[in-house]
């Protein structure tokens, strides 16, 4: 929950989004794999970590060096193959030319890193042993331009160059997860190379080295890192407007019988609007072996003011247009991932929240109708608590008051709205092959035999070779036998 929470401020810290309007205007088609998978993924794991075993220059004794290649390598592995990663997309593409840039004097430094985009939902970048750094696009909402995407790779090239994984191999081996070994656990993996304190405050100052070198604005590295300190910053709304939020002409549930619509309920009361914070996020920083964003920020704050010479402008290398596209392409790709991974009250609100500024783009507007359905269909399961985010008191903020409606709405509530919608949407967009197979399978959800027929057929008609035509012909023979 707290991980979706951070990535919905996107629209707090961005604000309208409708600058880029054209480009997103009508519909949304998600990155996928168009060419060959590139060869590290084929790469052997037993016979790389042998090969660099004999070949090793890390002054490891044999079996430390055989453990820390392998495990290495299989993280890596299991990250490459966990679904979670872009190969020859646009963004990778992009993060491989401001690297091209970053590295234009050290060509044998740039031959060793490998930069990828991910799907993985906490805004973060993570670089191994081998210079692979994986940069999740939940991350690129939070930064403002390009000067400060450029840090954040700068600081993950400095984690590869210091050799930083090998160091925290030799003070105490603390590479090795077994969880995570055993259950293959790419976002586990992923998590267990966060670096200690030294070394977080090392990557960061040669980081920003890094960036006095180039034409990039080296106060932006500071802010970059300012930036990261909203990831644990929520702001305060007072109210969620279901109608609006839904842009339906009348909304077919009751909002006042609704316990967290019903403004008298205690969970809209903010008491003093400020949670207990947990031990985690309140224990002394001099505990903890990652250091706090306030110290790495009171470093590099020291750096820059040393520094004689700090260019006062902000040079942009690519047009900034293209970081903001490239941005955008991040929100829409989490809409995708979240509805992949049956989070679907995450992705309705994502997605209605987009279609604000998107109301014409029917990418959207079919990711949200899809939620509803699935929503309907657990709650109509009477298993709708298998999927929904748990109930949060007090209900601050838009998603945590949508999330608690979903807990306390009937199941006939559930359909009414999924029905609702799904029909509105689709007379809006009456070519949208997703939105015909879903107002068939919603009448089927209501027991509504010879309407679900009747859509079916008419989709078929419509669509006889579509993706959900084999379907809709072995709902109708199941039907009709």
């Amino acid at each position: 929950m707290k991980t979706l929470m951070r990535y919905l401020l996107f629209f707090f810290m961005m604000g309208s989004l409708s600058k880029l309007q054209g480009q997103f205007e009508h519909t949304y088609t998600p990155i996928q794999i168009t060419e060959d998978l590139p060869a590290e993924l084929l790469d052997n794991v037993r016979q790389k970590t042998l090969m660099e075993t004999a070949s090793q220059v890390d002054s490891l004794n044999s079996t430390d060096a055989i453990e820390f290649y392998a495990y290495s390598n299989f993280a890596l592995n299991q990250t490459l193959w966990s679904g979670n990663v872009y190969f020859h997309d646009e963004i990778g593409q992009y993060l491989n030319r401001l690297v091209d840039y970053l590295l234009r004097d050290d060509p044998m430094l740039r031959g060793s890193i490998h930069i990828y985009a991910t799907k993985l939902l906490s805004p973060n970048a993570t670089c191994f042993r081998d210079g692979s750094i994986f940069l999740n696009l939940s991350l690129l909402p939070y930064l403002e331009n390009e000067a400060q995407l450029a840090y954040i790779l700068s600081h993950e090239i400095s984690h590869f160059q210091l050799k930083h994984s090998l160091e925290q191999f030799k003070k105490g081996k603390e590479l090795k997860n077994q969880e995570a070994w055993e259950e293959n656990d790419s976002e586990k993996l992923l998590e267990i190379l966060k670096y200690g304190r030294e070394q977080e405050l090392q990557a960061d100052l040669a980081g920003l080295n890094r960036i006095l070198l180039s034409d990039y604005d080296a106060s932006e590295s500071l802010q970059a890192l300012k930036r990261l300190q909203l990831i644990d910053f929520t702001p305060s709304y007072p109210e969620l407007d279901l109608k609006a939020l839904f842009q339906l002409p009348e909304l077919p549930i009751e909002p006042s019988s609704i316990y967290f619509l019903n403004k008298s309920s205690p969970l809209y009361s903010k008491a003093d609007n400020d949670r207990q914070r947990s031990e985690e996020e309140t224990s002394d920083s001099t505990l903890s072996t990652h250091p706090s964003i306030e110290l790495r920020i009171e470093k590099l704050a020291e750096k820059l003011t040393n520094e004689k010479e700090i260019k006062g402008e902000s040079f942009i290398f690519f047009d900034s247009a293209e970081f903001r596209r490239i941005q955008l392409i991040s929100i829409f790709e989490r809409v995708e991932k979240l509805s992949n991974r049956t989070l679907y009250v995450q992705a309705l609100y994502l997605a209605l929240r987009l279609a604000e500024d998107w109301p014409e783009n029917q990418y959207l507007q079919e990711k949200a109708a899809t939620s509803l359905f699935w929503l309907a269909y657990y709650a109509k399961q009477k298993n709708r608590d298998s999927i929904l985010p748990p109930k949060i008191n007090p209900a601050e903020v838009p998603f945590d008051i949508l999330s608690n409606t979903f807990h306390y709405m009937s199941v006939e509530e559930y359909l009414d709205l999924g029905q609702a919608f799904v029909l509105h949407r689709l007379e809006k967009f009456p070519d949208s092959e997703q939105l015909m197979i879903l107002k068939a399978r919603m009448y089927e959800l209501r027991s509504n035999r010879e309407k679900s027929i009747e859509s079916y057929h008419t989709y078929l008609q419509t669509y006889p070779s579509g993706n959900h035509a084999p379907f809709a012909r072995h709902k109708i023979n199941t039907y009709t036998e």
